[in-house]
């Protein structure tokens, strides 16, 4: 859900704004084909747009740390939830903002949606090194962030029929409205069914209490990273204004990103379980952080003429930023345990520290 709430406005945002009289196709020239389309409600340019769009991660880079630490020091039942819970409620607010206060009422509350959302994947993490012994924690994560495309796709696909909504307050608002309530309710059975560790846990058996305590670890094993996704932005580039084939190519592409969800993301909880959450929370800022720079980045590449000439660009630059980080993990990545995260040296430190205060005394 918290993917669902981070991308709809960008499926959202092309019913809400003005589409151009003209546009470009594959061969760099004008054309009239955009005439026939729906205008939208807000006259916002690229520039806008691409600032609307960015604010999010200005408020989801800000809290990753925070989410990793309040996690692993109260328990991930009260970060995770309440985060997909607030994300709802400002999702809900995002027509009136847009409708009363223009693009920069929008852009704070995109905003505050990223500070709320920016606590709900490192808290995640710290659950998962509660909860998964070592030897199923790849199968179990990949599941879920499994699940969490899955709804990315439902989410990204129902957006498209509710802006198109025909009854009465319809339209692209609806899109806001439906996917924010769903998240603003979602708190209720999270509140019933999820809890931070198994100790805490009191419909839980004693046997897979025992069992899932005495089998979290570590587990060294091969991660998998993908090339893919790279290959099939520079194929899009390749085929024209064919839109079967980019989709069946962005549909390749979401599959293969799955192997970096089941692999390579996960790959900290083999390094240090025991420093889980402010590791993610370290990396999910350095991850997201492309989400500030890459919306501008790309409004100011198409601003001038929206020809696929100008968005082959956008998706070589895409392709090669993904290139360089696959080509770093490949060289620098490890799946071994790191000495510091092991229960002896955590003993043996804190027997040094507390030797070091007794000495001073």
């Amino acid at each position: 859900m918290q993917y669902v709430l981070k991308v709809n406005l960008s499926v959202g945002i092309v019913a809400m704004v003005k589409i151009p009289k003209e546009n470009s196709t594959d061969d760099g020239s004008g054309s009239s084909n955009a005439e026939n389309e729906e205008e939208g409600e807000f006259d916002w340019s690229m520039e806008i747009q691409g600032h609307v769009l960015a604010a999010y991660y200005y408020g989801y880079v800000a809290t990753q740390f925070l989410g990793g630490y309040a996690a692993g020091r109260w328990g991930g039942r009260y970060v995770v939830g309440p985060g997909v819970s607030l994300t709802g409620v400002f999702t809900l607010l995002c027509p009136v903002a847009a409708r009363r206060g223009g693009p920069w009422a929008l852009f704070v509350l995109r905003v505050l949606q990223g500070l709320c959302s920016g606590v709900i994947l490192p808290g995640m993490h710290v659950m998962f090194s509660l909860w998964f012994p070592a030897e199923e924690r790849l199968s179990f994560s990949g599941a879920i962030f499994s699940g969490i495309y899955g709804g990315t796709v439902v989410g990204m696909a129902a957006s498209g029929p509710l802006s198109k909504w025909p009854l009465e307050g319809g339209g692209w608002p609806m899109v806001f409205y439906f996917l924010g309530a769903i998240g603003a309710f979602l708190i209720i059975p999270w509140w019933l069914l999820c809890y931070s560790n198994p100790k805490e846990h009191p419909r839980i058996s004693k046997q897979e209490k025992d069992y899932i305590l005495s089998a979290l670890g570590n587990e060294n094993d091969f991660r998998v990273t993908s090339l893919g996704p790279s290959i099939c932005m520079i194929a899009i580039t390749q085929v024209g204004y064919n839109p079967n084939t980019i989709v069946a190519l962005l549909i390749v592409n979401g599959v293969l990103i799955a192997f970096f969800f089941g692999g390579s993301y996960v790959n900290h909880l083999d390094l240090a379980v025991n420093y889980a959450g402010p590791i993610a929370g370290i990396l999910h800022t350095l991850l997201n952080s492309s989400g500030i720079f890459i919306p501008l980045i790309i409004a100011a590449i198409v601003e001038e003429s929206r020809s696929m000439v100008r968005w082959s660009i956008a998706f070589y630059l895409v392709s090669a930023i993904s290139v360089l980080t696959y080509l770093m993990y490949v060289i620098f990545g490890s799946v071994e345990e790191r000495p510091w995260n092991k229960v002896e040296f955590i003993k043996e430190e804190k027997e040094q520290r507390v030797t070091t205060i007794c000495m001073a005394d």
